[in-house]
């Protein structure tokens, strides 16, 4: 039981992505974000940002609008793209009327203006999560020894996780 919980709680853990061209505000959203037990992935550009959404599946993105490699809003076009579903945050010193009426239109939760109110942030974020559908992660075990595989799939499917199992990783793949 004590594996299901773990699994749970870490499935179940809200996932942040934050992407800002400032070191500053990185290491200040990273470091706000994980004393609040968030899963927290950061990117310096727009680039890498759609790099880490390749791999990674965040709940929710805190965007820059002015980065100087891609824009906020042409990242923004490209993760809708990729994941349509998730929760987008922009931020901004330069928030402009126009800025924030497009970003509606692109499907932006809401624009905050930096230097972050983190007191509003939050509360934003409780209310993408309020809105979240808990979901059952897919699970792969890799056990070489086939009664524990068993026993760990035959517990796992009782708790109506989808299970892959594998003896080698090279079986995994």
């Amino acid at each position: 039981k004590k594996l299901v919980n773990i699994i749970d709680e870490a499935s179940n853990r809200t996932t942040i992505l934050v992407v800002d061209d400032s070191l500053q505000e990185r290491v200040m959203l990273k470091d706000l974000l994980l004393q609040r037990n968030y899963h927290v992935a950061t990117a310096e550009s727009g680039k890498r940002a759609l790099e880490i959404l390749e791999k990674t599946i965040p709940d929710i993105i805190l965007l820059d609008i002015k980065m100087p490699d891609m824009d906020g809003f042409t990242t923004l076009a490209e993760i809708k793209r990729i994941r349509n579903d998730v929760g987008v945050i922009m931020i901004s010193a330069y928030l402009q009327s126009e800025y924030i009426k497009k970003a509606s239109q692109m499907g932006v939760i809401s624009c905050l203006y930096k230097p972050i109110d983190k007191t509003q942030l939050l509360e934003i974020i409780k209310n993408i999560e309020e809105r979240k559908i808990p979901k059952l992660p897919t699970i792969l075990l890799i056990e070489d020894d086939e009664s524990l595989l068993v026993s760990l799939q035959t517990i796992l499917e009782k708790e109506n996780y989808k299970v892959h199992t594998a003896r080698t990783f090279k079986e995994s793949m």
